[in-house]
């Protein structure tokens, strides 16, 4: 089952319901990855420009297309992440989903932003799942992250959907610790990042 297929499925009647038996998100997990939406939202849209991506004083099919560009590789990273120990969970796709729902479409990727791609939600949807599914290199990403200055928001971001079922395996941590080389993080950054969402 790919990604496509469990976007949007996550609400807070799933929550209220949780009883443990469901292979979902936990409370704790839901806690992390809102602690992630909470701190972290605000910074990637002020350091990719808010809308007006390309800076021009106006938003545009340009800035669309920019913004499009950054959620492709944002999608991407969300791929490695979740297969990072070689399967795929549903609580790492139900974060995946949380994320995708609470970052891309209600911060990057607007109806307005929509609206001039020509582009309906769902169709969206569908396309970012094929990066998610079959994402691009690590090192296109890095470089990406580094283009933009998201390295933090980028490595925070993989700490999240690779925690998010309560257990960080050894692939995993060797996982996190490829990616914060390749974005050429601080140990006391990395550590400060992990804090938030590895025991």
């Amino acid at each position: 089952m790919g990604i496509v297929d469990l976007l949007g499925n996550f609400s807070s009647e799933d929550e209220e319901n949780y009883d443990g038996n469901e292979s979902r998100l936990d409370i704790d997990g839901l806690i992390k990855i809102g602690s992630f939406i909470g701190s972290s939202v605000g910074s990637l849209i002020n350091k990719i420009g808010s809308a007006d991506a390309d800076g021009d004083g106006d938003v545009d099919e340009q800035d669309a297309a920019i913004l499009f560009e950054y959620s492709k590789f944002m999608v991407s990273l969300w791929g490695h992440a979740a297969m990072a120990d070689g399967k795929l969970e549903e609580s790492e796709l139900d974060a995946v989903s949380e994320l995708m729902d609470a970052v891309v479409f209600e911060n990057i990727l607007t109806e307005d932003i929509l609206e001039l791609l020509g582009e309906k939600k769902k169709s969206i949807k569908k396309k970012l799942s094929e990066f998610f599914d079959s994402p691009m290199s690590m090192k296109k990403i890095a470089a990406f992250a580094e283009e933009f200055e998201v390295e933090e928001e980028f490595y925070e971001q993989a700490c999240s959907i690779c925690s998010s079922d309560g257990d960080l395996g050894s692939d995993e941590r060797e996982f996190l610790d490829e990616l914060s080389e390749r974005l050429d993080l601080s140990k006391f950054d990395k550590r400060n990042i992990e804090r938030k969402y590895i025991e």
